[in-house]
């Protein structure tokens, strides 16, 4: 398992914060990811269930976290 660097791990949890309501109603209201996988799957809701604005934000975030994770995790 990949944990998160401090940066990364602030920037996903801001998003999960902002679209929670919108994007993440079915999740426990304590999720917030610490590893590489738990973001993606946050990123994921995000880009699923937001709007253009929260699918955008998410995408970059989520693309710059594949292209700077290595192993399993990031495929």
């Amino acid at each position: 398992m990949h944990e998160l660097d401090e940066d990364t791990r602030q920037k996903v949890h801001a998003l999960i914060d902002r679209y929670r309501l919108e994007c993440m109603w079915y999740v426990r209201e304590d999720f917030y990811p610490t590893d590489v996988r738990g973001a993606r799957y946050a990123l994921d809701c995000i880009m699923q269930y937001g709007d253009l604005t929260a699918f955008k934000q998410a995408g970059e975030l989520r693309e710059w976290l594949l292209a700077h994770s290595n192993g399993p995790s990031a495929s």
